[in-house]
């Protein structure tokens, strides 16, 4: 009875019996199913340890069997070809030496090989993917020196961490097709010897791992978009990924999935670049002809950054009208990051924060009608200008077309602004900060307004455009943040009324900068100050708000529009840096009755310790006379020569500002 329990208890811990490892030589040149007797060891068994060698003929893996092996080596002139079923042909590795393809099921293996030496070969592996899905941990092509090609279209997909070509500095040859409707899933593309030519025409490169930083694309011969171009989805990626590879050739490239990717090469595809989803960035180049940008949805952005530059001959952006386009580099004017010949914003928005944008002439709304065109600069320098005399916005019927000007500088360096080209423009002009640099806006067809909130109009050039700077407006409002005029040392007119604009009852008033002569002859029911730093200001209608000058820096106010309301007139003495007689007010009309000029009568001398000042009105014309005050040649015994040096010492620090 012991006996008996002992032996029982010695069967009950034994091993379950090992499968020995078996491998299975195809029959040469036979054709038929992977489910068959076609073995010289007879019937598949699937088994991890197992192994597949097929040296010839052709193995078709359908979904009769779900295959399992440890190992499979296609070469001489063997084909595997997968039509359905779900199958691991390798715990470790599959290597190719041959031809494989596979047109629906899943395959799953860890290491991927061709050209791996042994029975693997090395004259190449030649691989179609255009159905199902295939799985590897990683893929090297071009183990060895051999000819390599990669074929995914269709509705195939290959999934793997990251792919090859060519291995320590090797001579293989290798080819990459993605062709319509073909997915490459993965982390990287990379060659590691030997040449390698990727050819996009259709296919969808998208990344795998959300957070991997890997370049997606980089160190391959060549990378050539075909007709059909290149479908890259980031597929949710956290932190980014980069394409450095250089992209060519005459198709385009679209962006798809959330995330950010990113192009730091120096492209030269030609065909449109889109952005359906997510951000697309260019921190390199993107040259050669004409050049066009989709971005469509809210939220999704074209966008150049850094030293990134785009250099062509037009580029036109477009899209559903929801999209960005974004410049927020470090260009300068000896190299921009836009750089091209024709600008053409036909929908959604383009929007400068920084870097250097430059194009010869620039359009807005000239694609199709009915589209909405936004041109927003908050910082950097834009420059239009060498083509046209005439930079358009609202070329198309229809079309509404914004410039908002926050910060920044927009040059319009030779010509003047045409705002409606096309019948029913609606057309926006913003200046809430900033400079714009013009020598004349002047409306077109369409409608057309302009905001004065506190940018600044800087005429340009040395020409005056007919010395009319603004006119024909439907409305030109003074907004809380006022409208500032330099003149730059040109002379000009607006001839449109600049009316009260905002929601407070006292809006920012007017402001003339630099020397040159500003005229208004428009009727202004802007209620705030109008000041007159330098240079001369012309008004030939009464102001709602009151006048100020700049004394000392030649700066005048002149009234033409009948008898100045000595009630509304201020001046400023800040600017004052040496002694003499200073115009500050004309009026044709004369003076209302009265005998002071912001709270100082005229004849009655006063001081501020370093100047005497004395207001005159001689006739038309209010002056302010300035005269040292004289050194002290005494002081009182009082204080004694103490008192002296402090006071001379002050009166010296005084003459040094």
């Amino acid at each position: 009875m012991k006996t008996k329990l002992l032996l029982a208890a010695v069967s009950l811990t034994l091993p379950a019996a090992i499968a020995s490892a078996t491998d299975y030589n195809w029959i040469t040149d036979t054709i038929g199913i992977w489910n068959s007797s076609n073995w010289t060891e007879g019937a598949w068994a699937n088994g991890a340890g197992n192994t597949a060698k097929i040296g010839s003929g052709t193995v078709t893996l359908d979904n009769s069997l779900d295959v399992t092996a440890g190992r499979t080596d296609i070469y001489g002139t063997g084909t595997l070809s997968v039509t359905g079923g779900t199958h691991n042909l390798a715990g470790s590795e599959f290597n190719i030496n041959s031809i494989y393809t596979q047109t629906g099921g899943k395959v799953t293996v860890n290491q991927f090989y061709t050209a791996n030496g042994g029975n693997g070969g090395n004259t190449g592996g030649n691989v179609t993917i255009s159905g199902g899905e295939f799985n590897a941990s990683y893929a090297i092509f071009g183990v060895n020196n051999s000819t390599n090609e990669l074929t995914i279209s269709g509705t195939g997909e290959m999934i793997t961490g990251w792919l090859q070509f060519g291995n320590n500095n090797n001579t293989t040859t290798n080819t990459l097709n993605l062709n319509t409707g073909g997915t490459l899933t993965t982390n990287k593309i990379v060659k590691s010897g030997g040449s390698t030519t990727v050819n996009f025409n259709g296919g969808t490169l998208k990344v795998k791992d959300a957070g991997n930083t890997d370049h997606l694309l980089s160190g391959l011969t060549q990378a050539n978009l075909l007709t059909n171009g290149l479908i890259v989805d980031t597929n949710g990626s956290t932190v980014g990924k980069t394409i450095s590879q250089k992209l060519e050739g005459e198709g385009g490239l679209t962006k798809i999935g959330d995330g950010t990717l990113t192009l730091s090469g120096a492209n030269t595809y030609t065909g449109k670049t889109t952005v359906n989803v997510g951000i697309l960035e260019v921190t390199g180049s993107l040259a050669g002809n004409d050049k066009s940008i989709d971005v469509n949805g809210t939220g999704n952005v074209f966008a150049v950054t850094e030293a990134g530059k785009i250099t062509t001959n037009k580029f036109m952006l477009g899209g559903d009208g929801a999209g960005k386009f974004l410049v927020d580099g470090t260009g300068t004017s000896g190299s921009p990051n836009i750089d091209v010949g024709e600008l053409s914003v036909n929908s959604g928005t383009m929007q400068v924060a920084g870097g250097y944008v430059k194009a010869a002439a620039l359009y807005t709304g000239n694609n199709v009608a009915d589209e909405t065109a936004t041109l927003q600069v908050d910082g950097g320098t834009v420059s239009f200008g060498g083509w046209k005399e005439s930079q358009i916005m609202g070329v198309k019927d229809g079309t509404k077309n914004t410039l908002t000007v926050n910060g920044g500088t927009v040059d319009f360096v030779e010509g003047k602004i045409k705002v409606g080209h096309g019948s029913n423009t609606v057309n926006t002009i913003n200046l809430n900060g900033g400079e714009l640099l013009v020598k004349q806006i002047a409306k077109g067809n369409g409608t057309a307004n302009i905001n004065f909130n506190g940018g600044t109009i800087k005429l340009s050039g040395t020409a005056d455009v007919g010395s009319v700077l603004l006119t024909g407006f439907d409305s030109a409002k003074v907004l809380e943040g006022g409208a500032i005029i330099n003149t730059n040392g040109l002379d000009t007119t607006i001839a449109q009324d600049l009316l009260h604009g905002g929601s407070a009852a006292t809006d920012g008033g007017l402001t003339k900068n630099g020397a040159g002569t500003l005229t208004l002859t428009g009727t202004n029911t802007y209620t705030g100050m109008t000041t007159v730093n330098e240079g001369t200001l012309v008004v030939t209608n009464a102001l709602a708000g009151g006048v100020t000058v700049a004394a000392g820096t030649g700066a005048l106010f002149d009234y033409q529009g009948g008898e100045l309301n000595l009630a509304l007139l201020d001046f400023t003495t800040d600017d004052i840096t040496g002694a003499g007689s200073y115009n500050l007010f004309e009026s044709s009309g004369g003076f209302s009755l009265g005998d002071t000029v912001g709270g100082h009568e005229f004849g009655v001398a006063w001081d501020d310790g370093l100047w005497e000042y004395t207001l005159n009105q001689t006739g038309t014309t209010i002056s302010l006379s300035v005269a040292s005050i004289p050194e002290p040649s005494t002081y009182a015994l009082i204080g004694g020569l103490a008192a002296a040096g402090i006071a001379l010492a002050v009166r010296r620090r005084k003459n040094a500002k």
